[in-house]
């Protein structure tokens, strides 16, 4: 199987003032769009976590979601490099 490399972006979101279970019910519907939920404030309404890239938009459509700050971006690797994906000085190894 070969990496292929994906966009990653720590994100910060934003709610709507909510009660604490609502604020869960969000913290569901942003996970179910892809989102790695790492904590959720109730109350302050944040959600911290990570996504791809990709489903930034599908982020801000959630509903009660207010504002999707983008913290840190980068390229995250997935999937077992092949033989022909390596440096040639790993394969010597």
């Amino acid at each position: 199987m070969s990496h292929q490399e994906i966009e990653i972006t720590d994100v910060v979101v934003v709610l709507d003032e909510l009660e604490d279970q609502q604020t869960r019910a969000a913290a569901e519907q942003l996970k179910l769009v892809g989102m790695i939920v790492e904590t959720v404030d109730d109350e302050n309404g944040v959600i911290e976590g990570t996504v791809e890239i990709t489903k930034l938009q599908e982020i801000k459509k959630v509903q009660h979601v207010r504002y999707v700050r983008t913290v840190f971006s980068y390229t995250a690797e997935t999937g077992e490099a092949t033989e022909n994906d390596r440096d040639e000085d790993e394969r010597d190894t």
